[in-house]
């Protein structure tokens, strides 16, 4: 009985590490494009995320989970376009060891109700709605505008940027990406995936 958990164990972790390794991004793509690779991983920082019950959200305590980590606000033009594409995201990878975790960075006084009827006005229920009152992970991962997304791997490290909007977040490269992320078994597998698009 062990011997067969055991062995069933090593064969789910090989077809992982298969799934990951086999996924090669090309530099005619999206990806080489707009996507800016940080194969050295930095670790995602400490700060105080907030959701919508007030309560603290730290990444470096979601494990086992990749996150697409948007910084966006009420007021950026480019926000209205990217925030829909980051909800039809949430819905194509659901159930795959994916989030999508959009942070806004509206100013403190900017009251939650308003946050959330945004949401609803946009049609937004896949995403959650998460703030940065004091701009700590803002200026941590050093983000200049909104929106600026940032990856985090499920082994809480940066591994790739994307600066501006009008990013097409169904490009199949960009989702297989996302899901070689998901599979890789371990952090050094995980942050060298995109080591083929760096300069």
């Amino acid at each position: 009985m062990f011997m067969r958990y055991l062995l069933s164990t090593c064969v789910a972790f090989f077809i992982t590490a298969i799934a990951a390794m086999a996924f090669e991004p090309s530099r005619d793509g999206l990806l080489f494009e707009r996507v800016i690779p940080l194969t050295e991983g930095p670790a995602i920082p400490h700060s105080r995320i907030t959701d919508a019950n007030g309560d603290i959200v730290n990444f470096r305590e979601l494990k086992d989970q990749v996150s697409v980590v948007t910084f966006w606000a009420t007021w950026c033009h480019e926000c209205e376009t990217e925030m829909p594409r980051l909800n039809a995201l949430a819905r194509e990878v659901e159930g795959r060891g994916i989030h999508i975790r959009p942070i806004s960075v509206d100013r403190s006084e900017t009251p939650d109700a308003r946050l959330s009827s945004y949401m609803k006005r946009k049609d937004l229920d896949a995403l959650p709605i998460l703030r940065d009152l004091r701009m700590e992970l803002f200026q941590q991962v050093g983000a200049q505008g909104t929106p600026t997304t940032i990856i985090i791997d499920k082994y809480a490290q940066v591994v790739g940027a994307v600066l501006g909007g009008r990013f097409d977040w169904s490009d199949k490269e960009i989702i297989g990406w996302l899901d070689a992320l998901a599979q890789a078994p371990d952090a050094e597998t995980s942050r060298m995936i995109l080591a083929p698009l760096r300069p």
